[in-house]
């Protein structure tokens, strides 16, 4: 079993000051995965494990910090060894602010794991 790790740029994403910004992170291919949610500068996750509608915080509370995903996904489908993950920023009401959606990797085995880290820096 190997590990697979990818780090994305950071990405920048304007939020409005009013709004709770929400985070769902989806895993495809009919692969079984997990997540860790964390700001930068806290020592504590803000969630683990399947991600779903999560709250990050209010618009006005995120300019400054850096959230930091990482998504670990065990190539558990062995008709294929593609790994497909979507990081979808939303509010509430269901709008989206942002989606980074990352279907163009692929392990070398069955079972191996795949590792996704992306940071999110916040901006109004």
């Amino acid at each position: 079993m190997e590990i697979k790790p990818k780090k994305l740029p950071d990405q920048l994403l304007t939020v409005m000051k009013t709004k709770n910004v929400l985070v769902t992170v989806v895993i495809g291919n009919a692969q079984i995965g997990s997540s860790r949610l964390k700001f930068e500068e806290e020592t504590d996750a803000v969630a683990t494990g399947k991600i779903k509608n999560q709250s990050v915080g209010t618009g006005r509370d995120l300019p400054g910090k850096k959230l930091n995903i990482i998504t670990r996904v065990l190539d558990s489908n062995p008709r294929n060894n593609k790994i497909s993950i979507k990081h979808i920023f939303h509010y509430e009401d269901g709008r989206e602010i942002f989606i980074l959606d990352e279907t163009d990797n692929e392990v070398d085995n069955n079972m191996d794991i795949f590792s996704l880290e992306v940071s999110y820096q916040f901006t109004h």
